[in-house]
Formats: C-alpha cells, structure tokens, sequence
C-alpha cells in the first residue's frame, strides 16, 4: 500500500514539474477495465477472478464455503509520457504500471 502511495503522490507532481520546463508536455493515458463474476465453488483466495486451475482447493472447504461475487480492476493500466526538450534533443519518458500482479508482485 506504502508504495501505490508514492507511485500516486509522483504521479500527481510530474505534470506541475514538467510545466516548469518550457516546452515540455506530458500525456496521461490508460484504460480502466472492470471485471465481475460470481465463483460458485471454492477458489484459491489470491486467484479468485483468474480462475487458475492449479489454483482450485484439493479438499473440502480448503479455501471456505463456496459461492462468492467479486468485482475486479485488476487488468487497468495507467501511463504517463513525458517529453522534455533538452540541448541534445527531445527527452521521452514514460512511465506506466497496471493492476494485474504476477510472480513477486502478485
């Protein structure tokens, strides 16, 4: 949470550096995408709108009762570009995450 925190607060502050330069611009861009669904069986509680099959409980009530509704935003996207005029030329940058964790970041 500490870090969507930072990620959010430079967000903010990135178009109010950028209008200091002359001439630079930025662009924000993405989708919001919401999913919903109704699992009528258990699910494993971090894969509950992935619907993994290597994810489905092996014993009874393993991951509780079954039967949930969840609602989703995982698959959103937000991006930043940047795009700085400098002496040697244009500076892009570009700066961009989404929702949707795998691995470490799951």
């Amino acid at each position: 949470m500490k870090t969507n925190r930072i990620v959010a607060l430079l967000l903010a502050c990135l178009p109010a550096c950028l209008a200091a330069q002359d001439g630079a611009k930025v662009q924000i861009y993405g989708f919001a995408m919401m999913d919903a669904g109704y699992n009528a069986n258990q699910i494993h509680p971090d894969w509950y709108d992935v619907i993994r099959t290597t994810k489905l409980p092996s014993f009874k009530n393993e991951f509780g009762p079954n039967g949930n509704t969840f609602f989703s935003a995982r698959q959103s996207r937000l991006g930043v570009k940047g795009f700085i005029p400098t002496e040697l030329g244009e500076l892009r940058t570009i700066f961009e995450f989404e929702m949707f964790g795998t691995g470490v970041d799951a």
